[in-house]
């Protein structure tokens, strides 16, 4: 698989360079222009228009920056860089487009909003690159892979602290005078507002004027942008709309006056504004989906309420042929037979080690995500999986099998497949020692393992399911929560006012149409990902007798603080929640009896949103905040299916399981949020009251109203809830593992038809390029990657024989013609 991990992170936020190719050439237009020229006229007057809104605008616009109106972004710069005096004496002219960016959260996200909010303004720049796909006219997976083929492996990333860019500006609130700021992210009848009753008549016209002369600048590069066949005048067109979105909504007859004089000397320039039509693309319509749920593996749609013991078991492949065959005739249950009754249900999911190990052909792994390829622990600062839950202090499960105590503990590296065993007992089953797998479960447990399957299992972790009560489908977590609340569906139920459940396929499945624009994830029909998912685990303890004790004694301090109308233990524990233990949640109007789930945390007749009802900082405010995001992406949804655990140790936790299409768009999004990129109102140091990290010496508090006065508890030092171990997983569909054995064994079937690509040409095999190529360190894994695109992975050159590919290699070593020069 190629290497992907290019973009540098620290502490959840996240650096891209990208370097890319010019093109070279004139542009075709009637101005003798290049193509290089064409984009230093372009940056040019993007900085200029940017510098006169920052410096010279008086007042200042109320508008967001074209690239700030997304609440992501710390800095970037464009440069373009020349060909050195090496590649000038080589002949080559080649100029390059830099490109550094700093932003807040994980790479596909942002990736996410660039594609589709500002994708029409890169364009202007980057459509001067050789091969780049213009934004408003590919799909989302070509515009990332292209941008994934031109970054520059970063090195060495510095940040001087993990605050956000809405920390930065909800900062700069506290010290304004007027209050906390409003939000940047308007509506075009909204912005009509601002600009016809909270704009005095000299204010527009003040801002009419630096609008203006913004347009006037982009008038200017119009000849540079000539209606031709590759669309300039089109991409010219859209990028100006895009810096000037908020002027296009208002519309320049509400800045300026009729009379005004700017309006006569320029009219040529503001017709041709008017005539140009907004900037960004039109939303991409999802295709309709077709969903074949006898091809999608059970649990990831619907939940089975008749659980009440289950384990997970971790296994290694031995064999992989062996192992291939049993996978595909394992009783795994499907999405079709959910609603059947089963004693027993089993899922299976495997890892990226996995998937290798079962030898499964490049073409397919190379379509799989940066984040699956990575995994978990490789992902801790994106999560906040710091300090006391940093992947380096993590406890995996203890081998099983082993005699003596205590066991081992298992490499999470070695895992490659994960089986989900669900079982429904009744009462004529005796009780289950607490860390011990239900009896009806071992049977299977041991089959998994038989001789034949290639496979070996080298943990298992015991899981029970805890119901709210007598006849309750809901389950009950240590904590006290009901639990299953907002799951995301597919199927539209009876319309809601406030909101809804349903979601695309896409967001669970992939293959399917998702709400983030996609009409297919991936674009072109895959084999292995059609219909399958991603698993996330995530075994988590929880402190009960730390929370319990936490918050009876800040209780008592609220008591003596405020008196007796201060919120006791029970509500504390509600207010950080954010519902009741019952599944209430702190809303008003209350949601209707028939639809529990519809409701908003917005409060009648409140513009701005607040925590009067709902702390901001509540653990089910975090993940869901029901309102639209900063980015303006839809909120991520994730299908929760996880069951509580007691180990022998009388240690109580869960095992936080999810399904998405989109680990790093849905799951890591809301991990950000829980662990402090904050969605809401709060500052991002002010992480989730439950699953929040402790920071060596600083204080945690959790800050909320209670009948109209502000209020905080101090959470102490220790953590409520502790991270064991978690893994990345890939759930395929049923059809995939049936096939999984015959692409092992036959010709990769083509995943996207296309043309031929071209056969590259011979490499030179000189004694002094190879010398170079292959002393210098730097050289090294291109040269390497060279060697092994040639037949056989094998070149030969004037510096030696080079040797790239694995069987190749194996050849060598074991000599098995006593023809090669080794020994030992």
């Amino acid at each position: 698989m190629p290497d992907k991990n290019a973009s540098l992170q620290l502490g959840g936020i996240t650096n891209l360079s990208l370097l890319a190719p010019v093109k070279t050439g004139f542009v075709d237009s009637f101005d003798t222009l290049t193509q290089v020229a064409r984009l230093q006229q372009v940056l040019a007057t993007l900085n200029a228009i940017r510098q006169a809104a920052r410096e010279s605008a008086v007042p200042l616009s109320p508008f967001p920056d074209p690239v700030g109106r997304f609440d992501i972004v710390h800095f970037f710069r464009f440069s373009v860089v020349p060909p050195d005096a090496e590649a000038q004496a080589a002949g080559s002219l080649r100029h390059r487009l830099l490109l550094s960016v700093t932003f807040d959260g994980g790479w596909e996200p942002y990736m996410r909003v660039i594609w589709r909010d500002l994708g029409t303004l890169l364009d202007l720049m980057l459509c001067h690159c050789e091969g780049y796909p213009l934004a408003h006219a590919s799909t989302c997976e070509d515009y990332l892979r292209w941008v994934r083929t031109h970054e520059v492996k970063g090195g060495f990333f510095y940040a001087e602290a993990a605050t956000t860019v809405l920390d930065q500006r909800r900062m700069k609130a506290l010290v304004t005078p007027q209050g906390p700021l409003p939000p940047t992210v308007y509506s075009q009848t909204q912005w009509q507002q601002i600009a016809e009753h909270r704009l005095t008549a000299a204010e527009r016209h003040s801002i009419g004027a630096t609008a203006l002369r913004a347009i006037r600048t982009f008038h200017a590069l119009k000849n540079s942008f000539p209606d031709n066949p590759a669309d300039d005048e089109g991409i010219l067109l859209r990028g100006m709309g895009d810096v000037l979105r908020e002027v296009r909504a208002i519309g320049l007859s509400r800045l300026l006056a009729d009379d005004d004089g700017l309006r006569t000397l320029y009219r040529p320039v503001i017709a041709w504004f008017d005539q140009a039509g907004p900037g960004s693309a039109a939303a991409r319509s999802p295709a309709t989906a077709r969903l074949d749920l006898g091809k999608v593996q059970g649990g990831i749609l619907s939940s089975p309420v008749d659980t009440t013991h289950g384990a997970l078991v971790l296994l290694r492949v031995t064999n992989a042929a062996h192992a291939l065959d049993a996978l595909a005739h394992w009783p795994v249950c499907t999405e079709a037979d959910a609603g059947q009754p089963h004693r027993i249900r089993m899922n299976l999911a495997l890892t990226l080690q996995g998937l290798k190990a079962l030898h499964l052909p490049a073409a397919f792994l190379d379509r799989l995500p940066q984040e699956f390829i990575e995994g978990m622990d490789a992902r801790a600062g994106v999560l906040g999986d710091l300090h006391g839950q940093h992947p380096d202090r993590w406890q995996p499960p203890r081998t099983h099998g082993t005699v003596g105590a205590p066991s081992p503990r298992i490499a999470l590296s070695a895992v490659h497949v994960v089986v989900q065993l669900r079982g429904a007992f009744g009462a004529d089953h005796p009780p289950v020692a607490a860390g011990t797998v239900h009896p009806g479960l071992s049977p299977d447990i041991e089959r998994l393992q038989a001789p034949g399957t290639g496979l070996k299992v080298l943990a298992v972790e015991a899981m029970q399911r805890h119901t709210a009560g007598p006849g309750s489908t809901l389950s009950k977590d240590h904590f006290g929560f009901q639990d299953g609340f907002s799951q995301p569906v597919l199927a539209a139920g009876a319309p809601a006012a406030r909101w809804s459940d349903t979601v695309a396929p896409g967001e669970l499945l992939l293959g399917h149409p998702n709400d983030r624009g996609d009409a297919r994830v991936p674009d072109a029909p895959d084999a292995l990902l059609d219909n399958g998912s991603f698993l996330v685990i995530r075994k988590l303890a929880q402190q009960v007798d730390r929370l319990d004790q936490l918050l009876d004694t800040q209780a008592q301090a609220l008591r003596d603080l405020h008196g007796t109308d201060a919120p006791d233990a029970a509500a504390l524990r509600t207010l950080m929640m954010g519902r009741a233990p019952d599944g209430t949640p702190l809303a008003s109007p209350p949601a209707p009896a028939d639809q529990p789930n519809d409701f908003s945390y917005a409060v009648p007749d409140t513009p701005l949103p607040t925590e009067r009802l709902c702390p901001f900082q509540s653990h089910v405010r975090r993940a869901n905040p029901r309102t639209p995001t900063a980015i303006g992406a839809p909120i991520p949804r994730i299908a929760r299916r996880g069951m509580s655990y007691t180990d022998a140790a009388g240690e109580r936790g869960l095992f936080f399981m999810a399904y998405n299409a989109s680990i790093a768009e849905q799951f890591e999004v809301i991990q950000r949020w829980i662990s402090g990129g904050n969605s809401t109102g709060r500052l991002s140091w002010q992480s989730d009251p439950f699953l929040g990290v402790p920071v060596p010496g600083l204080a945690r508090t959790f800050q909320f109203i209670w009948r109209d006065q502000p209020m905080s508890i101090d959470l102490g030092s220790a953590p409520l809830v502790e991270l064991r171990w978690g893994l990345y997983l890939f759930v395929p569909s049923i059809t995939a593992l049936r096939c999984m054995r015959h692409w092992v064994a036959t010709p990769v079937p083509v995943l996207t038809p296309g043309p031929t690509p071209p056969v590259p040409p011979a490499p030179p095999t000189d004694y002094a390029t190879w010398k170079r190529r292959m002393e210098d360190a730097t050289l090294r894994e291109s040269t390497w990657a060279t060697v092994r695109a040639q037949p056989g992975g094998v070149l030969r050159t004037d510096y030696g024989v080079l040797v790239g590919s694995k069987a190749a290699v194996m050849e060598v070593f074991l000599d098995p013609r006593q023809h090669y020069s080794v020994h030992g």
